[in-house]
C-alpha cells in the first residue's frame, strides 16, 4: 500500500496456504512477526528475500510487488542501503521481464533520489551493472562492478564485496576474459564461504564450471559442477541441482567424445525441472540435450526430445519458449532435408496458437514459419507469412513484438534484393523501438537499414544510417557503444570514400575509449588509425600509433592484439 500499487505482500492467509516447511512459509511468518514489532529494516530484508524467491519461481509480478514494498518499508525508517537493495531486486525483475528500458530508468531515478556516496551507491552501481550485462555491454558492466567493489571494500562490507566479485565474474566471462573471470570467481567463492551463503556459493560454482568449459578444461568444469550439485542437494534446492546437471552437460560437451554423456546429464536436468514444474528450465535443458544428441549423431533421439521441448513450452504457454522450441524442431527437419515436415510442424503449432486465441503467440509462430519458407526456397510465401505476423503483432498492441516482425520482414526483403522495401521495414522497427525507449534495439534496426543500403551499393544512405547509430548512443550517453560504433563508421567510410575520410571517426573513437579507461578498446582504435595512416602515406604516424597499440595490448595481456599491432608496425 505504501508503494501506491497493489496491496502489500504477506497476509496471514498466504502463509497458511503455503507448505508447512517451505522457505516461502518461513519468510512470510517472519514478515508478519517483523511487521508486528515495527522493524522496518528487517521487514525490508525479508521482502527482498521473498522477491528473490518468487523471481526464481517465475512469479514476477509478485516479486516486483515485494521489491516495491521492501523499498517503502526501508524508506519509512531511513535505511538507504535497504532501499538501494530493494531497487536492485526490482531491476532484476524488470530485466527478467525483458523490460530493459524500464530497468535502466529505475536505476537512474533511484540514484537521483538517494544521492551519491556510501554503500547505497555501490549497490546501485551493481544494479546498473545488471542492466548493462543484459544489454550486452560487458565492459561497462565490469566498470560499474569495479566501482561497487571499490566502495564496498573501503567500507569493509563483505556481502557487497562478494556480490561485486560475482558480477565481475559474469562480466569478464561475457567479454571472453576467462582467466580473469576465474580469478574474480575465486574471490567471490571465498567471501560467500566466509559468510556461510551456500546458495550463492553453489551458483558461483556453476559459473566457474561454465568458464572452465569455455576454456576447454572439461575436467575442472565437471568437478565444479559436481560441487555445486552437492551443495544444492544439501540445501534441497532442486532448481539449483537441475542447473548443476545442465552445467555437467556443458562440461561433457567440451570433451571431444563427451556428447553422449552430455545428453544424459541434460535429460536428467530436464526430468528434474519437470518434477518441480519449471517449464522454462525443462525446455532449456531439453534444447541442450538435443544439441548433444545431434553432436552424437543420434538424430532420432534428438527429434524425440525436440518434440518434448515443444510440448513442454506449449503447456507453459510462453510464446517465446514456443518459438525457440519450434525453430529447433523445424531445423532438425531442414537438416534432414525434409522441408515439408518442417512446414507441417510449424502449421500445427500455428493451429494450436489459433485455438488458444493468443495473437502474440500466433505472430511469433508465423515469424518462424516465414523463416522455414525462406529456407525451403519459397521467398514469396515467407514474406507473406512475415506480413501476416506483422498484422497480428499490431493487434496485440505490443510494440516489441511488432518491431520484431518488422525486422524479420526487413531481413527477408534484403535476401530477396528488395532493398528499399527492406530499409523501410527496418525504419518502421526503429520508430517502434524508439517509442519503447529501447536504445540497443533501435541501433540494431538501424544496422538493418545500413545493411539494406550496403547490399544495394547505396553508400551515401548507408553512411547516413551509420552516423544515425552513433547519434543514438551519443544522445543517451553510452560512450562505450558510441566508441565502438565510431570504429564501424570508420571502417565503412574507408571502404566507401577512402582512408582519409575514415581517420577522424577512428581518432574520435580512440579519445572516447581513453576517457573510459578502456585500454583494450583504445588499442583497437589505435590499430585502426595506424592502418589508415599507412593507407594515406603517413607511415611515421602509423608506426607511432601501432607501437602505442602494442604497448596497450601488452598491458592488458591481449596477445592477439599485441601480435596484430606488431604486424602493422612491420608494415
Amino acid at each position: 500500500a505504501a508503494s501506491g500499487g497493489a496491496a502489500p505482500v504477506g497476509g496471514g492467509a498466504a502463509a497458511a496456504a503455503a507448505g508447512a516447511d517451505s522457505e516461502e512459509t518461513r519468510l512470510l511468518r517472519r514478515l508478519e512477526n517483523l511487521r508486528g514489532r515495527g522493524d522496518g529494516s528487517g521487514e525490508a530484508a525479508t521482502l527482498i528475500a521473498l522477491s528473490e524467491l518468487w523471481l526464481r519461481g517465475y512469479r514476477r509480478d509478485e516479486a516486483l510487488q515485494a521489491a516495491e514494498d521492501a523499498k517503502a518499508a526501508a524508506g519509512a525508517v531511513g535505511d538507504r542501503e535497504r532501499e538501494a537493495e530493494a531497487c536492485r531486486s526490482a531491476v532484476k525483475v524488470l530485466t527478467a521481464k525483458e523490460d530493459l528500458p524500464a530497468a535502466e530508468r529505475r536505476v537512474a531515478a533511484e540514484r537521483a533520489a538517494l544521492g551519491g556516496g556510501g554503500l547505497a551507491e555501490a549497490i546501485l552501481s551493481l544494479a546498473c551493472a545488471d542492466v548493462q550485462l543484459e544489454q550486452g555491454r560487458a565492459k561497462e558492466g565490469q566498470r560499474s562492478a569495479e566501482k561497487a567493489l571499490g566502495t564496498s571494500t573501503e567500507l569493509g562490507d563483505k556481502k557487497w564485496m562478494a556480490s561485486s566479485y560475482e558480477v565481475l565474474t559474469a562480466a569478464m566471462l561475457s567479454s571472453e576474459r576467462v582467466d580473469k573471470s576465474l580469478q574474480a570467481a575465486d574471490k567471490a567463492l571465498a567471501l560467500y564461504r566466509e559468510l556461510g551463503d551456500i546458495r550463492k556459493e553453489a551458483a558461483i560454482l556453476r559459473t566457474v564450471s561454465r568458464a572452465h568449459a569455455a576454456k576447454g578444461d572439461s575436467s575442472n568444469a565437471v568437478k565444479r559442477a559436481q560441487e555445486s550439485q552437492a551443495l544444492c542437494r544439501e540445501l534441497c534446492d532442486h532448481k539449483g541441482e537441475a542447473a548443476a546437471l545442465e552445467c555437467l552437460a556443458g562440461a561433457h560437451l567440451a570433451k571431444p567424445d563427451g556428447a553422449e554423456e552430455a545428453a544424459a546429464f541434460a535429460l536428467k536436468s530436464a526430468k528434474l525441472y519437470k518434477q518441480i514444474g519449471d517449464a522454462p528450465g525443462q525446455v532449456n535443458a531439453l534444447q541442450t540435450a538435443v544439441s548433444a544428441l545431434l553432436a552424437a549423431r543420434e538424430s532420432e533421439a534428438a527429434f524425440r526430445e525436440a518434440k518434448e521441448a515443444l510440448a513442454a513450452a506449449r503447456s507453459d504457454g510462453n510464446a517465446n519458449l514456443i518459438g525457440t522450441s519450434l525453430e529447433l524442431l523445424a531445423n532438425i527437419h531442414l537438416q534432414n532435408e525434409m522441408p515439408k515436415k518442417a512446414l507441417q510442424v510449424a502449421q500445427e503449432e500455428l493451429e494450436h496458437a489459433q485455438e488458444a486465441g493468443d495473437a502474440r503467440r500466433q505472430a511469433i509462430v508465423l515469424q518462424k514459419m516465414a523463416s522455414v519458407h525462406v529456407a525451403n526456397n519459397q521467398p514469396k510465401e515467407g514474406i507473406r507469412r512475415a506480413e501476416e505476423a506483422l498484422e497480428l503483432a499490431k493487434s496485440t498492441k505490443d510494440k516489441k513484438v511488432e518491431a520484431a516482425a518488422c525486422s524479420v520482414i526487413a531481413i527477408h526483403l534484403i535476401n530477396q534484393k528488395k532493398f528499399d522495401d527492406a530499409a523501410a521495414a527496418a525504419r518502421q522497427a526503429e520508430v517502434l523501438l524508439r517509442e519503447l525507449g529501447d536504445v540497443v534495439g533501435r541501433v540494431q534496426a538501424l544496422q538493418l537499414v545500413t545493411s539494406a543500403y550496403c547490399e544495394n551499393n547505396d553508400h551515401a544512405n548507408a553512411i547516413k544510417a551509420s552516423w544515425e547509430q552513433h547519434a543514438v548512443y551519443k544522445e543517451v550517453g553510452y560512450k562505450d557503444l558510441e566508441a565502438s560504433t565510431l570504429l564501424g563508421v570508420a571502417d565503412f567510410l574507408n571502404m566507401a570514400k577512402g582512408a582519409r575520410e575514415a581517420l577522424k571517426p577512428a581518432q574520435d573513437s580512440k579519445v572516447l575509449f581513453q576517457q573510459l579507461g578502456d585500454k583494450e578498446g583504445e588499442a583497437g582504435a589505435l590499430l585502426t588509425i595506424a592502418n589508415l595512416q599507412l593507407a594515406v602515406q603517413l607511415p611515421t604516424d602509423g608506426l607511432k600509433s601501432a607501437k602505442e597499440s602494442e604497448l596497450l595490448s601488452r598491458s592488458v595481456g591481449d596477445v592477439l592484439g599485441q601480435a596484430s599491432a606488431l604486424q602493422t608496425a612491420c608494415n
